[in-house]
């Protein structure tokens, strides 16, 4: 029983960061979008953080992966709990 669960969590574990990896990507491909293309004159400070990189992106879509964070969050659980009885 151990080692399924081990390949279960395993898979599991894969999924998620690759699904964290897509919504990075996606947070810097609207980050580059909304970047401002003028030549810089100098050194310029710039403000580097998430709050930067989310403040580009549309609150539909930051919405949409938290749901589906959360959500994926608690079927995992759930499933892990009360597995199906096949």
């Amino acid at each position: 029983m151990i080692p399924q669960m081990t390949r279960y969590a395993q898979w599991l574990i894969i999924a998620v960061a690759a699904g964290l990896g897509l919504v990075a990507v996606t947070c810097l491909t609207f980050y580059m979008l909304k970047h401002p293309r003028v030549k810089r004159q100098g050194r310029v400070e710039t403000q580097v953080g998430w709050r930067n990189v989310i403040g580009y992106m549309p609150w539909v879509l930051i919405l949409t992966y938290v749901g589906m964070l959360v959500y994926g969050l608690i079927y995992a659980v759930v499933r892990f709990i009360d597995p199906p009885n096949w």
